[in-house]
């Protein structure tokens, strides 16, 4: 199995693990599942398997909301990704994703966040 790579949230911004820590900052916290949403996308692109974990963990609601989840098995059904303890409320999940392919793919999040 390739290498996982680890994604930690602080709230200035987050680190990746892929052998050697290496800390990127922002000043600006990211707000709600936006290093969730672009880390799951660059894994699918790169074809390389992650871990996040400390999912939203500043938010009132922490882990996945219905939004995020849905989001996540979208892109998961695309690239064919095993995805580990996807469930609402989740604070951490492994995406192991394969080829994406194409085709017509359909979501709803059935709520309006």
């Amino acid at each position: 199995m390739a290498q996982q790579i680890v994604i930690r949230f602080y709230s200035n911004g987050f680190a990746v693990d892929d052998g050697e820590l290496r800390r990127i900052e922002d000043n600006h916290p990211f707000e709600g599942g936006q290093i969730l949403r672009n880390s799951t996308a660059l894994s699918a692109l790169l074809q390389q398997p992650i871990r996040v974990i400390k999912i939203r963990a500043g938010r009132a609601q922490g882990g996945l909301r219905p939004q995020h989840l849905t989001g996540i098995q979208l892109l998961a059904e695309m690239c064919q990704a095993h995805l580990e303890n996807g469930h609402i409320g989740s604070t951490d999940i492994t995406f192991i994703p394969k080829t994406i392919h194409g085709g017509k793919y359909l979501a709803d999040t059935k709520t309006a966040g």
